[in-house]
């Protein structure tokens, strides 16, 4: 099964677990992935659409894989239990803040499982403070782009992390030192898009305080300069 680059970005982020669940599971393509590459044992696939849990299920069982998982209909982590033992929880295709919602809502299933998969579509700052507020710390990221669309995903892992300040949040800590060619690209975007808020802020009201908007355009550009160099 080929899948798209996004879900092939989080599944290498997956470590080898016994018990996955995958909460917005849609069609069910990663977990076949994930237990046809033996990355995982189990999985409890979960979506909050019947016609989507229905599809996940029709994907397992065309690739014989029924018997290794789960799937269950309901919204986010309430169809999970501590009883469930789940090592990882993957949360793919949904804004940040849904992301947060999601989580805060099952503390103690997130409290037991060892890692976190998570790929927000937007407010990636609030879900890296919010992830290290809850006990985990992020031990990997990744970028792809996708139909023209710039897409994130992080690994976080059970454990206390070194404090992240504003310039940690906004970007993280991997990827402006991996050299990815995608994130150069993706700096290049935002820094332009910075400059034009900047400037259409100052033509609406020339009094405006655009200083956390130039504190982020400095912190994009000295790394992208940085990358340029080498």
């Amino acid at each position: 099964m080929k899948i798209t680059q996004r879900l092939e970005m989080s599944a290498k982020l997956v470590p080898k677990c016994d018990i996955l669940a995958d909460i917005g599971t849609d069609h069910g393509y990663l977990p076949v992935y994930l237990l046809k590459n033996g990355i995982i044992k189990k999985a409890i696939a979960a979506d909050l659409s019947r016609v989507s849990a229905d599809k996940a299920s029709e994907s397992l069982k065309a690739e014989g894989l029924e018997d290794y998982a789960d799937v269950r209909c309901g919204n986010g982590l309430s169809v999970l239990s501590t009883d469930d033992n789940v090592n990882t929880i993957v949360l793919t295709g949904m804004g940040g803040m849904l992301v947060i919602d999601i989580l805060r809502s099952n503390p103690d299933v997130v409290d037991a499982a060892d890692y976190l998969i998570l790929q927000p579509q937007r407010h990636i700052d609030r879900v890296r403070d919010f992830v290290h507020k809850i006990g985990f710390k992020i031990t990997a990221e990744d970028m792809c782009m996708e139909r023209g669309k710039y897409y994130f995903a992080m690994r976080c892992e059970k454990g206390e992390d070194v404090p992240y300040d504003r310039g940690d949040l906004f970007l993280g800590r991997f990827l402006p030192v991996s050299k990815n060619p995608l994130f150069k690209s993706f700096l290049a975007y935002r820094i332009t898009k910075t400059r034009e808020s900047i400037a259409r802020a100052y033509k609406i009201n020339p009094q405006t305080d655009v200083s956390s908007l130039k504190e982020r355009l400095e912190l994009m550009e000295k790394i992208y300069f940085d990358i340029k160099e080498e």
